[in-house]
């Protein structure tokens, strides 16, 4: 997985859950295009980090925290058959309906998922870029050296 995907499901996984959790505890009612934008989410959230698990490490989702992204033609596939059907499903929803928060939250994750569609259908740095493989090895070992979640040897 790209470095860049990565820091896009970082950064996506933690402002587009905020809105989400913020409105359930505060009792407020949703529409049902809220709702379904918020299954939506939490969805692609917790399947994004399944696929890579060197990102779930570095957002602090430890579930996964013995397994590396899968590179391998196969691995591809699989992200790549969930970005499309995460954004025929978020297509699926109107967005007039959804909150304003949920606008921007719906907008950002449906340039996201276009973004990493191109970068596998077209640029495909995965058959050129060694810098990628890279990325995902010192990823993955300093995510689990430099955060004290538990310790060391169980960190290893």
């Amino acid at each position: 997985m790209k470095t860049t995907r990565r820091l896009v499901v970082a950064g996506l996984g933690s402002t587009m859950l905020a809105p989400i959790v913020a409105g359930e505890a505060l009792g407020q009612s949703q529409s049902a295009a809220d709702r379904a934008f918020a299954s939506l989410a939490h969805r692609w959230l917790d399947q994004s980090m399944r696929l890579s698990p060197v990102s779930a490490t570095q957002i602090g989702d430890h579930r996964f925290d013995s397994q590396l992204d899968d590179v391998s033609a196969a691995g591809r596939t699989a992200g790549l058959r969930f970005a499309h059907q995460t954004l025929d499903a978020l297509n699926a929803i109107d967005k007039t309906r959804l909150s304003r928060p949920n606008q921007v939250d719906a907008a950002l994750l449906s340039n996201a998922l276009r973004a990493q569609i191109w970068q596998t259908e077209t640029v495909q740095d995965w058959a050129w870029n060694p810098l990628g493989y890279q990325s995902i090895a010192g990823g993955a070992l300093y995510n689990l050296m430099a955060r004290d979640f538990a310790p060391a040897p169980q960190r290893l």
